[in-house]
């Protein structure tokens, strides 16, 4: 944990018409498009006391869409820098996403898809609220 300075709020924004069909099924390509993920302001990290267990909430259009805690996660912030370290160098301002809570629209009966327009907020106790709103280009 002491290589971590600083925590954000992101939005793992994720094409998946290009992810799934348009791109062989290579994951990076539906991910990687102008606006995609963004970022909150960053909380220093002495300010969150147990990053393990914060709550986490997406909200389309004010209606919770996702809601877990960072404790659900598969592997622990010391443990997800020991795994990526071993084979790739993280210089000092590196931003490293930790997952996805349950809950993804395109994981549901019925699938939801986001739509031009739309409102995405993406919270975590004590570190903010990123929120952007779909378009199309």
């Amino acid at each position: 944990m002491e290589y971590v300075d600083a925590y954000a709020v992101a939005n793992d924004v994720t094409e998946r018409k290009w992810q799934k069909h348009k791109n062989g099924g290579q994951w990076i390509r539906g991910k990687g498009f102008d606006t995609f993920c963004p970022l909150s302001a960053f909380t220093v990290e002495n300010n969150i006391e147990d990053p393990q267990n914060l709550e986490i909430r997406t909200r389309l259009n004010g209606v919770t869409v996702q809601s877990d805690n960072t404790s659900s996660m598969i592997y622990s912030i010391p443990k997800l820098i020991a795994l990526i370290s071993t084979d790739t160098t993280l210089p000092k301002g590196t931003i490293i996403l930790t997952g996805t809570p349950r809950g993804v629209g395109v994981a549901g009966e019925p699938q939801r898809f986001l739509q031009a327009g739309d409102l995405v907020e993406v919270e975590i106790e004590g570190v903010g609220v990123v929120s952007n709103t779909v378009s199309r280009k």
